[in-house]
């Protein structure tokens, strides 16, 4: 990739003044501006047609009524830390400043709009521009006279229900049918499986999220389409949803269809993927930039074990082969030096639940056989075994303290750095019974 060189651009953006000398956009991230916007300058070559739903396209004659022709798309494939929700917000405010007040950014999850405001506020703007979806009831109108809405895919393959509108619709009907301003599909591996196709059983269905981000393409053929993802397809089946990037059924690639494209790359295998992202590149349709390590040194650093941490450590492995060979457990360590034993609180003391005891353990207790799993998180022990997983055959009610004869039943115990699992049978006992049940 490195030895690709993309095609010179002629396209310039718009910026506040003193952007660059501040630091706020790096030249990588520059580039990035500038490339997307020539890439957003073109069309894909053909005509198309597009149904009343938008799921269906078919090709047309250049002068049919209801012809569309589709804006040619960007894809940011730079690798972690380079700052590539920066480089979207300078997109953003590339088309913002020359007019283009609206503007869409998908992403995978709610909590992901804190990283798109700071990003966006970063670039000296208002934080509260980018606005959540979630805000608009669906079938509502969106009331928003300019901004940058944002969303998740999951919201995003709201269907229609009830008689109000899908999710895709309701954007759709925001922007409008001519919009012309910056889609982000932010993490846009997530619409993987976009077309559907062969796996390791048999044939799969489209995804949902996949289907989705089609239609909204479908709907908005002028869009500005920045696909963003480190990791753009694990296999090619995964590229249908970039399909502005006229990878078939265009002039640059020799595919008429997708079908056609699939099975030639699928044929070259890795070698041919590699050489697909290097024409990308060199088309100005891609750009995908990682950290540099040049001048990082490291060094190995052995940290050894106190004598305390080696009797804890033999102690433990002592007691669960015991365990596991159905024996008893042996007197160990004194509770001072003891990681299992938890110190004494005055709520625990004299406490004969199963619930207390429970307590000086960190894992999730379920019912063992049973379809509905009870998920009990207990304290305790968390830097010892923080991840161990316990599932108890018996009543879930065992965390609220059952009678005594409920108390004792068969456990099976894993933990996470077990090659197999132990079973055991372990009655359970209070924090105040002597020695050393505390997994029971």
């Amino acid at each position: 990739m490195a030895s690709v060189c993309p095609p010179k651009p002629s396209y310039v953006p718009l910026l506040p003044e003193g952007l660059i000398e501040a630091g706020l956009l790096s030249d990588a991230q520059l580039e990035t501006v500038i490339y997307a916007g020539e890439a957003h300058h073109g069309q894909l070559a053909g005509a198309w047609t597009v149904d009343a739903t938008f799921d269906q396209i078919s090709a047309a004659p250049e002068n049919a009524d209801g012809m569309v022709r589709f804006r040619r798309g960007f894809m940011l494939g730079d690798g972690t830390g380079a700052g590539k929700g920066r480089q979207v917000a300078g997109v953003l405010l590339d088309n913002w400043l020359k007019g283009r007040r609206r503007a869409l950014w998908v992403s995978k999850s709610d909590a992901l709009i804190e990283d798109a405001q700071r990003d966006w506020s970063a670039l000296g703007q208002e934080r509260l521009l980018v606005t959540p979806l979630s805000r608009f009831r669906q079938g509502a109108p969106i009331r928003l006279e300019e901004g940058i809405l944002f969303t998740t895919y999951a919201t995003l393959r709201s269907d229609e229900r009830e008689g109000k509108v899908s999710r895709v619709r309701q954007i759709v009907d925001w922007l409008g049918s001519d919009f012309d301003g910056v889609i982000v599909f932010d993490e846009s591996h997530a619409m993987q499986n976009a077309a559907g196709g062969k796996g390791e059983r048999g044939e799969q269905a489209a995804s949902q999220q996949g289907k989705a981000g089609l239609r909204l393409q479908h709907a908005l053929p002028d869009a500005r389409i920045l696909y963003v993802s480190a990791t753009g397809a694990t296999t090619v089946h995964n590229l249908a949803y970039a399909q502005r990037l006229g990878l078939w059924g265009g002039e640059d690639f020799p595919f008429a269809n997708r079908a056609e494209f699939v099975q030639a790359i699928e044929a070259g295998g890795v070698a041919a993927m590699e050489v697909l992202a290097r024409d990308l590149k060199a088309l100005g349709l891609y750009a995908a930039r990682s950290l540099s390590y040049e001048g990082v040194e490291y060094e190995i650093v052995e940290h050894r074990l106190t004598e305390a941490s080696d009797l804890r450590s033999a102690a433990s492995s002592r007691s669960w082969a015991r365990r596991a060979l159905g024996a008893s457990p042996a007197p160990s360590l004194p509770a001072s030096l003891n990681p299992l034993i938890p110190p004494p609180s005055p709520q625990r003391q004299g406490s004969t639940t199963h619930a207390a005891l429970c307590a000086a353990v960190d894992c999730a207790c379920a019912v063992s056989g049973s379809k509905a799993l009870t998920a009990m998180r207990t304290r305790g022990a968390s830097g010892l075994f923080p991840r161990s997983r316990c599932r108890l055959s018996g009543s879930p009610r065992c965390r609220f303290g059952p009678s005594p004869e409920e108390m004792a039943m068969p456990a099976m115990c894993w933990m996470p750095f077990a090659q197999e699992r132990l079973s055991i049978s372990v009655p359970c006992r209070s924090s105040t019974s002597p020695a050393f049940w505390p997994f029971g």
